[in-house]
C-alpha cells in the first residue's frame, strides 16, 4: 500500500468523524440560546488545523511504523488555533456577563439563528466582515498547502523512512564503497536496499515547515479575528433579525417614547384670569356711582328732601 493512499485514507477517516461529531454534538457551532446554533470560526479554525496535522500524523505512523517529531512551525499552528478558541470563547463569557446584567440577552450575535455554515463563519453584526473573510482564505490556502506537501513528500514512505539525515550520508558512502567492488548477488542486494534508503523520504521531513513571516501573518489574521470580535456585541442584532411580537415589550424602544409625553394643565392659569374680567366689567358698568345729596343746613324732621335727578336727564 503506497503512502499517498494511506494519506488519502487518513483524511478520509477523520473527516468522517468530524461530520459525525457535528451531527451528534454540534462541534463546530457556538454557544447559544438559539434553537439553530450558528456555526463558530474559533471552532472551525482549530478543528481544520487539528484534521490536516493528525491525518498526516496517522499516515506516517501507518505507513512507517515510526511516530514522527513535530516541527516547531507545526506545533504554533496549533498553538495559534487554540489561543485564537479560547480568546473568542473568553469573549462569548464576558458578553454574556453583560447581558445577564442588562437582562437583554438578545443583543448578543451568537444568539441569532445560523444562516448556514458560511455566512454563520464570514458574517459579524454587520454581515459578511473582511476580517473574517481574511482569515478564512488564509487558513484555507495555507491548509491545502500543508495536505499537498504531504501528499507529495510521502510517496517514498517505507520501512527505511525514519533514517535521519546522518544515517543517509553514512548509507551513501556505504553505496559508492559497494558500487567499487565486483558485483556479486549479495553486494547487489545491499545497493538495492541502500539506495531505497536513501530515496526513501525522512518521516520527520514528510510534514513542512512554514516560514517565520507565513506564521506571522496567520497569527495576525488571527489576533484580528479575536481584537474585532470583542465589539461585535456592541449592535443589537442582525439586520435580519425578526422584530418583537405585538404586545412585547421592546426595551431599546421604551427610553425613546417616554420623553414625548408633555402635560398639559399648564394653559389653565392663564385662561382663568380672562375669563373673569369678561364677567366682572359688565357689572362695573351697569352699577355707576351715585352722587351724594347732603341734607341743607337747617331742615327739620318734617321736611321733604327733593329728589336729585340722575346725570344724564335733562331738564326742559
Amino acid at each position: 500500500m503506497s503512502g499517498q493512499f494511506i494519506f488519502l485514507l487518513s483524511l478520509l477517516f477523520f473527516l468522517c468523524l468530524i461530520i459525525i461529531l457535528q451531527v451528534k454534538f454540534g462541534l463546530l457551532k457556538d454557544n447559544s440560546t438559539s434553537a439553530t446554533r450558528s456555526y463558530s470560526l474559533a471552532r472551525t479554525h482549530l478543528v481544520w488545523w487539528t484534521f490536516i496535522i493528525l491525518s498526516s500524523i496517522l499516515a506516517v505512523v501507518w505507513g512507517s511504523g515510526q511516530l514522527p517529531t513535530l516541527s516547531d512551525s507545526t506545533l504554533i499552528l496549533l498553538g495559534i488555533g487554540s489561543l485564537t478558541t479560547i480568546s473568542s470563547r473568553i469573549t462569548d463569557i464576558s458578553d454574556d456577563n453583560k447581558a445577564a446584567i442588562n437582562g437583554n440577552s438578545s443583543s448578543i450575535v451568537r444568539n441569532t439563528p445560523s444562516e448556514g455554515f458560511f455566512l454563520d463563519i464570514l458574517s459579524d453584526s454587520d454581515g459578511v466582515s473582511v476580517h473574517r473573510l481574511q482569515a478564512v482564505v488564509f487558513n484555507t490556502v495555507f491548509g491545502f498547502w500543508f495536505i499537498y506537501e504531504v501528499f507529495k513528500q510521502i510517496k517514498g514512505i517505507g520501512p527505511n523512512s525514519f533514517m535521519d539525515k546522518a544515517d543517509v550520508a553514512a548509507a551513501t558512502k556505504k553505496l559508492a564503497a559497494l558500487l567499487q567492488a565486483a558485483p556479486t548477488p549479495g553486494i547487489q542486494t545491499a545497493i538495492l536496499k541502500l539506495q531505497a534508503a536513501i530515496k526513501a523520504t525522512p518521516i520527520n521531513d514528510i510534514m513542512p515547515v512554514f516560514d517565520n513571516n507565513n506564521l506571522i501573518l496567520l497569527g495576525m489574521s488571527a489576533g484580528t479575528y479575536v481584537a474585532l470580535k470583542t465589539t461585535e456585541n456592541n449592535h443589537l442584532t442582525r439586520q435580519n433579525q425578526a422584530p418583537p411580537a405585538a404586545g412585547q415589550n421592546n426595551p431599546q424602544q421604551q427610553p425613546v417614547q417616554q420623553p414625548v409625553v408633555v402635560p398639559q394643565p399648564v394653559q389653565q392659569p392663564i385662561q382663568q384670569p380672562i375669563q373673569q374680567a369678561i364677567v366682572i366689567q359688565p357689572v362695573i358698568q351697569q352699577q355707576p356711582d351715585a352722587p351724594v345729596v347732603q341734607p341743607p343746613a337747617g331742615a327739620g324732621e318734617g321736611q321733604q328732601i327733593p329728589p336729585v335727578p340722575p346725570a344724564d336727564v335733562q331738564e326742559p
